[in-house]
């Protein structure tokens, strides 16, 4: 069992916060499969929506439906350059992107991407 940092990722969370959290479902899926994501996604995740994302990403569901469900339901709750920044990242996770590229969201500026 892979330990990871519990800090819950809400609206309002910093962004190395999320990273870590990013960081902790690569390293999870990476061991056992992206399959168990949900085990940390639900454990960490109290927005609904984002969790709800993460989830379809996991399943397997096209990465335009992902990002499409999440630029529309996020705005919401997070400021926009977060909504931009985790749709990204989920992106490059769900198709498989190495770590330091899904961490690379939350690192640049989304004008410099």
């Amino acid at each position: 069992m892979i330990q990871w940092d519990k800090t819950m990722v809400q609206p309002g969370a910093d962004i190395e916060t999320i990273a870590d959290f990013f960081r902790d479902l690569c390293r999870h899926c990476e061991k056992e499969g992206k399959q168990a994501a949900h085990e940390v996604i639900r454990s960490r995740i109290t927005e609904r929506h984002l969790q709800e994302g993460l989830c379809l990403a996991a399943d397997g569901n096209h990465p335009s439906i992902v990002g499409r469900y999440l630029r529309e339901t996020l705005p919401h709750n997070w400021h926009p350059d977060l909504v931009q920044r985790l749709a990204s990242a989920v992106e490059i996770w769900q198709s498989g992107g190495p770590l330091h590229e899904v961490l690379g969201c939350f690192s640049v500026p989304v004008s410099d991407r």
